[in-house]
């Protein structure tokens, strides 16, 4: 059990429709300010928040810039945190798995060799 209980509720599901939810406001705010593509903004949206940044593809406007600043601090955080939740969630569940296992091992009945 985590420090949080709050994270206890939270499922691994919603967290990831959060992620794309980051994703699709900053395409959309891309999209729109920007002049980009979809696909162009999609794909802004992911290398800006895995720090990729190649460089391709730059805001233009002073609103860009200003937004960007703003998401890559906030995203950042949020894939930081997002990753930081799914591996615990999943370590928590091995974790688990291995102790099931393991009790499971002690309480079956031991069987004796006849010589």
């Amino acid at each position: 059990m985590s420090k949080n209980p709050l994270l206890d509720k939270i499922s691994p599901r919603r967290i990831v429709v959060l992620l794309i939810s980051v994703i699709a406001f900053g395409a959309t705010f891309y999209h729109y300010v920007e002049g980009l593509s979809w696909l162009d903004s999609i794909y802004f949206c992911v290398i800006t928040l895995a720090t990729v940044g190649y460089g391709d593809i730059t805001p233009q406007t002073p609103a860009g810039k200003i937004f960007t600043m703003f998401y890559i601090l906030i995203g950042l955080g949020m894939i930081a945190g997002t990753a930081n939740y799914l591996l615990r969630h999943a370590a928590k569940h091995q974790i688990a798995h291995h102790i099931a296992k393991h009790l499971a091992r002690e309480d079956s009945p031991k069987i004796e060799k006849k010589n």
